[in-house]
């Protein structure tokens, strides 16, 4: 998860501010595109994408290029469909798998 501290510092080493100023930049941008969103119902960020109040939820659509450029290293795996019940463990249970990651079983 990509935290604001994150954000704050990649920006801070990108423009070279200090990052104090990429914190305060940051949290401004938000506050006002969360007025926007309030006031507009939508608010577009250029080369990131869109943001829309749809029910009780915000929508995100991703800029064309932001979505290639962050799908394109996944464009060669196959999707596989995961059962219903599915859930993930910390911890297998003991001994071998009798499943594969495509839920078919194992020799």
């Amino acid at each position: 998860m990509l935290t604001l501290n994150d954000l704050s510092k990649t920006l801070a080493e990108m423009t070279g501010c200090q990052p104090a100023e990429a914190d305060d930049f940051l949290r401004e941008l938000f506050a006002l595109a969360a007025e926007t969103l309030e006031t507009q119902g939508r608010v577009e960020v250029p080369l990131i994408g869109s943001f829309a109040i749809k029910d009780t939820s915000i929508q995100f659509l991703p800029d064309p290029d932001l979505a290639a450029e962050i799908n394109t290293p996944f464009a060669d795996f196959t999707p596989i469909e995961v059962p219903a019940d599915f859930t993930l463990t910390q911890n297998p249970p003991p001994g071998p798998p009798t499943q594969n990651a495509y839920g078919h079983p194992t020799p």
